[in-house]
């Protein structure tokens, strides 16, 4: 059970029954966009005026209960200080029987509908759907998980007229509009009573991060929208023992710099941290030292008027990882340098170097593909990928096709991710997510956006990536399921990309290059 940043989030029910998953087939890239099916006047010279809370504006192809199913999204409708989803989910049978994880979660008790979300990338905030005062899941009474349903979510209200919708299993829908209006019936049919709204306890919204390293490592730069923090490893900046800065210090600093830049103008605190070897006072005074000089190069590639620093170290004294291991001390080694200000541009990667070679697994175009498994295995999957821009924001979609003869098979996709985090020891590894696919240029490797979630009952920190939470859904011989991952602001004008799941406890690794990137939805 997650102890919640921000109030509840768990409840002892959700929607009543439980809800169990399918999975998805879809093509992957941009979802369909649909003319109006209502009573709207699509000649107006404002369509989205014209917009009633009965028109279609996406559909996507998804596999439910073995079959190929269409998800038909409804506009938004604003109700107060929140906004409601309808969403319907056709082509089942009646006796058809619809299992939802693919909407919830693999790392708390209790499931939730997290994996459907609403996403602002103009502003780098995630949406939760609302819970009731027992932190159920709130859905319409007439809900069922048989036949064609319509499932309908509450979310805190936005400011803007659209909204991004992350549909699970589907490639992310990048602008849903929000209307006016009166909230459909619960129902497909039109007769159910719709969701109930006076039930809200809580609905969240979460403020999105990024992370990334350059120079193999050598640089990892955290950010969100209230402040950035850039970690130079000290096994790069200085020598053993020593406070001078070596060689390739000075790129490390500049790449460093180029981040702080990209903000609005603050104080810049530089803190030096050095590994337990040796005593307290010696690590101490190394740290401070340390910081001093790594301030003095950063003052050539910054203007100190409109960024000012300060120093100071802490020594051995705030390790990220526990002192138990060469690879462990090298990174508490570090110096970070952070800035508590808003963003004001994107920041250029460092776009240098060759990428690292990969012999860990297949590797293949995205559009030709590598394929995991064989006729000898349990499950055989062929993995495809295209990518697009959105909001200046990256966003690959990774299409994974079974091609086995399997039905309902308890094998699934689980191998996305990892039993790891990058934020270090007391972070949980969210292992049944989409997160581990890194994007990669020459020396640098981006990770999906994550945000702070809240924390296990032994004191972990739970992130979640903005990519499928649960990737272990049901897809059938002949289907197939659309991941998609949602990368940050980087200021790359990159012409294609190379994706890599690097591996690791959990993780199947592999490589997919030369896939180009779609900007016509910027």
């Amino acid at each position: 059970m997650l102890t919640p940043k921000v109030g509840k989030i768990f409840g002892a029910a959700t929607l009543g029954c439980a809800l169990l998953l399918a999975g998805c087939s879809g093509e992957a890239g941009s979802p369909d966009t649909v003319r109006p099916t209502g009573s709207g006047d699509p000649d107006a010279e404002d369509p989205q005026a014209a917009l009633t809370a009965d028109d279609v504006v996406a559909e996507q192809e998804i596999a439910l209960a073995g079959k190929a199913a269409t998800a038909e999204v409804h506009p938004l409708v604003r109700a107060g200080e929140h906004v409601v989803a309808t969403i319907d989910f056709t082509g089942l049978d009646e006796d058809d029987y619809v299992s939802w994880y693919l909407f919830t979660n693999d790392f708390g008790s209790d499931a939730r509908l997290m994996g459907l979300r609403l996403i602002d990338l103009a502003h780098d905030e995630i949406y939760f759907p609302a819970i009731d005062s027992e932190g159920r899941n709130i859905a319409p009474a007439d809900f069922s998980n048989r036949g064609d349903q319509r499932l309908q979510v509450i979310y805190d209200a936005p400011e803007g007229d659209s909204i991004g919708l992350f549909l699970p299993g589907a490639p992310f829908i990048p602008e849903v509009p929000i209307i006016d209006g009166d909230v459909p019936a619960g129902t497909i049919d039109g007769a159910g009573a719709s969701v109930d709204l006076a039930s809200v306890e809580e609905a969240q919204r979460f403020p999105l991060e990024s992370y990334t390293r350059e120079l193999h490592g050598a640089v990892e730069t955290l950010t969100s929208t209230e402040e950035v923090v850039v970690t130079l490893g000290s096994d790069v900046l200085f020598d053993v023992d020593s406070d001078e800065l070596s060689q390739e210090a000075t790129g490390a600093v500049a790449k460093a710099a180029n981040h702080l830049a990209g903000r609005e103008p603050g104080t810049i605190s530089v803190v030096g941290h050095t590994d337990d070897v040796l005593g307290t006072d010696y690590n101490q005074k190394l740290s401070e030292r340390r910081a001093n000089a790594v301030a003095e190069e950063l003052k050539q590639h910054i203007d100190t008027a409109t960024y000012p620093i300060e120093t100071a170290g802490k020594g051995k004294t705030d390790p990220i990882v526990k002192n138990d291991s060469d690879e462990n001390r090298a990174k508490n080694r570090r110096v970070t340098l952070t800035l508590v200000s808003e963003i004001n541009t994107s920041t250029e990667l460092d776009r240098s170097g060759d990428l690292p070679e990969f012999e860990d697994g297949p590797t293949g175009t995205g559009a030709e593909g590598i394929e995991i498994g064989d006729e000898s295995t349990v499950r055989h999957y062929r993995y495809t990928a295209t990518a697009r821009e959105v909001d200046e924001h990256l966003i690959v979609d990774l299409e994974i096709a079974a091609l086995d003869d399997q039905v309902d098979s308890a094998t699934g996709i689980g191998t996305l991710a990892g039993h790891w985090s990058y934020r270090g020891d007391d972070a949980l590894g969210v292992g049944r997510t989409a997160s581990g696919i890194q994007v990669m240029d020459g020396a640098t490797r981006v990770f999906p956006l994550d945000h702070y979630y809240g924390e296990t009952k032994d004191g972990k920190e739970v992130w979640l990536p903005a990519t499928d939470l649960y990737t272990l859904g049901r897809i059938d011989g002949g289907q197939s399921r659309v991941y998609s991952m949602i990368y940050p602001r980087v200021g790359a004008n990159w012409d294609s990309i190379t994706i890599r799941a690097l591996g690791g406890v959990g993780v199947e690794p592999f490589e997919l290059t030369e896939i180009p990137i779609d900007r016509s939805g910027n």
